[in-house]
């Protein structure tokens, strides 16, 4: 099928709670914080998705296209961690200083493993059960699945890991000797596991919006100004968390004040009109994501993704000469690589569907493929002089690619072969499948 006419297919992401479980509860937190749902918007599972949301009745007077409005005060922002006193109780031992800042994002994330430590003692119970127990990037994916992922993904995978884990041990370090507010046992022991800590920070990674400082200040002083090394921007936002995204339209986020003068965040629709059938799923964009971003930062990846972009590597093309698949006798001289990696004309080498390569990739195959010297200042001539001098390089780039749809074609098989998946892995396999059908279609 076209790339424009094919159905959306993602794995059906179940609720770990169906709708009469959370969804009562949820209401209340909401409307304890002043909101009204005046559009009647519900929460439903949907075969493509999973869970999303949706209007519960026809919207006939919304001319202006709004999604969504909620008032400022239901997210969880640097004001609720402020105003949290049993929170900041855990931090009464610690000595503030320059060596122990952490971001905002771990904060949070540490917030969250503390609110799911109180269970129903917390006034975010409510919002805690319609987090996923867990998630599908591949950072989940079990050794064996790993060893059957491309190198890009694998990179990410280890960049993730080391970020967690160093976060981990700095928050362990900074929190060595202090106990739980609630219960008195040690706090490390009873509420921050990895395990935990991995759940929280993909949570808060994937769920957060970004406001800004001004719109999120407290009058409950400035416990973790001290502790913070960038501006607490990020902020969970109950409801409209579960709202899914979609390449096919674009929003637009806002601040406003209602009628009380009190702050709302509300997502416009832009250039489309809104479903006008009850329970039919609305979306969201989260912004121009490519499936790598997708995948890695949300789990999961879009047949068809009109904003996606397969970026090539110094790496790939040198596995790709060395497989012998390129069809020339002579050898490359390692001064082209050397000049290409100290130029950083490496960088951006991207595939876009609509416009083709990127001038860096034009740039290094010419290089490579078209140009026989090895001399520096040749190399410098070129790389730096009229890029309507460049030589035709699509059939190397083809040759390439084909080279590629072989590697993850090789992927995809090695998965196969593996007993079980587990739904990282199948998320995985799903991504593998629309890169080789994106390429197989820029070839064609």
């Amino acid at each position: 099928m076209g790339r424009t006419s094919r159905v959306r297919r993602r794995l059906h992401r179940k609720s770990t709670h169906e709708e009469g479980n959370f969804l009562p509860d949820l209401y209340k937190y909401m409307h304890s914080k002043g909101w009204k749902n005046e559009s009647q918007l519900t929460v439903r599972d949907f075969s493509e998705t999973g869970r999303g949301i949706c209007y519960k009745q026809t919207q006939i007077n919304n001319h202006d296209n709004i999604i969504i409005k909620v008032p400022i005060k239901s997210f969880i922002t640097i004001a609720t961690l402020e105003t949290d006193d049993d929170f900041k109780q855990v931090f009464s031992s610690v000595e503030f200083s320059e060596e122990n800042r952490i971001n905002f994002q771990e904060l949070l994330a540490l917030y969250l493993c503390y609110q799911n430590h109180l269970q129903q003692r917390s006034p975010l119970y409510a919002y805690l059960q319609t987090i996923p127990r867990s998630f599908t990037n591949p950072y989940f994916c079990t050794l064996d699945e790993m060893r059957c992922l491309p190198e890009e993904l694998l990179e990410k995978i280890i960049a993730q890991k080391t970020t967690i884990k160093t976060s981990y041990a700095n928050l362990r370090k900074i929190l060595a000797t202090n106990h739980c507010a609630c219960c008195g046992l040690h706090f490390l022991d009873v509420t921050f596991t990895i395990q935990l800590y991995e759940w929280a920070y993909f949570a808060v990674n994937s769920r957060t919006v970004h406001l800004s400082t001004n719109y999120v200040t407290t009058n409950n002083g400035v416990f973790f100004k001290k502790l913070l090394n960038n501006a607490p921007t990020m902020a969970l936002a109950p409801f409209l968390d579960m709202a899914n995204h979609s390449d096919k339209i674009n929003t637009c986020p806002m601040v406003i004040a209602n009628d009380k003068n009190e702050l709302e965040f509300m997502i416009k629709l832009e250039r489309s009109s809104l479903p006008t059938k009850p329970f039919e799923q609305l979306y969201i964009s989260y912004g121009m994501c490519t499936n790598f971003r997708l995948l890695t930062d949300y789990g999961f990846s879009l047949p068809g993704n009109r904003h996606e972009v397969f970026t090539i590597t110094l790496s790939d093309i040198e596995k790709f000469i060395k497989a012998g698949k390129n069809g020339y006798g002579y050898s490359f001289h390692r001064n082209k690589f050397k000049f290409i990696r100290d130029h950083n004309l490496h960088d951006a080498m991207l595939i876009i569907f609509d416009e083709g390569m990127s001038h860096n990739l034009h740039l290094v195959l010419h290089l490579l493929f078209k140009v026989e010297s090895y001399f520096p200042n040749i190399l410098s001539e070129i790389a730096f002089g009229d890029a309507q001098q460049l030589a035709d390089v699509q059939l190397e780039l083809n040759l390439l690619l084909e080279y590629k749809i072989s590697e993850y074609t090789t992927f995809l098989q090695q998965l196969s072969r593996l007993n079980t998946l587990t739904a990282s892995a199948t998320m995985a396999k799903n991504y593998l499948t629309e890169c080789i059908e994106f390429l197989k279609m820029y070839i064609s």
